[in-house]
């Protein structure tokens, strides 16, 4: 995820991970909260819950997590930013 354009800042410890939202234009500024919030719905749509708001999307999977559902949770999230980035190019 962290060469995605929108995508400026990969960060977490563990199972816990946030990935920090920046605007297209390669500013560096933080992405809008509104546009954020769009990706829990995405993500959703998807078959994955994700917390996106501010300028962040978390991912905070249970512990149980199977090597092949954190494969598919960031492939969905992924997928889900890719889309965000295509709606706001």
């Amino acid at each position: 995820m962290g060469k995605k354009r929108i995508v400026g800042e990969v960060r977490g410890r563990g199972l816990l991970v946030c990935a920090e939202l920046v605007a297209p234009d390669g500013s560096g500024r933080p992405l809008d909260k509104d546009e954020v919030a769009k990706l829990d719905r995405k993500a959703w749509d998807r078959g994955a819950i994700v917390y996106a708001r501010g300028q962040v999307v978390r991912l905070a999977p249970p512990l149980c997590i199977t090597r092949d559902e954190v494969d598919r949770l960031v492939d969905i999230v992924a997928a889900s930013i890719d889309e965000l980035e295509a709606e706001l190019a």
